[in-house]
């Protein structure tokens, strides 16, 4: 069995994605961001809203690459 140390260093686990699956208060923001994602996205309209979209692609693509 590869230890975590390993599978982070090969790129088969992200590790801020493991280090918050057993935390409470990790889970917690994430559901907290979740909530406030989606009640911005209902105050957006337009021009505004795609912007937005477009900087949240951004914000997933670097947190996924980092």
């Amino acid at each position: 069995m590869d230890s975590i140390v390993a599978k982070i260093w090969q790129g088969n686990l992200p590790p801020a994605r493991h280090c918050g699956e057993h935390n409470q208060e990790i889970k917690q923001l994430e559901e907290l961001m979740q909530l406030n994602l989606e009640t911005l996205e209902e105050y957006l309209s337009g021009p505004a809203k795609k912007m937005f979209e477009k900087y949240h692609v951004c914000v997933e693509e670097y947190i996924l690459s980092s």
